[in-house]
């Protein structure tokens, strides 16, 4: 996280690290994503599906 002493900057940061999920674990091919077309969030590639970090949105690959 970036270091600063302003607290509006410094409560900015936090929210939108509180908001971004965290991928999943990282196979042999690297972490896959894609835009997701219901909320516009992240899609995972989870083996032969992708998932939405937001919305949950599930799509065969």
């Amino acid at each position: 996280m970036a270091r600063t002493d302003d607290a509006v900057q410094r409560a900015r940061i936090i929210a939108y690290a509180a908001s971004t999920p965290d991928p999943p674990l990282m196979g042999p091919q690297g972490i896959h994503t894609t835009g997701c077309p219901v909320c516009a969030g992240t899609m995972w590639l989870q083996r032969e599906i992708r998932v939405c970090a937001s919305c949950g949105h599930i799509e065969d690959t």
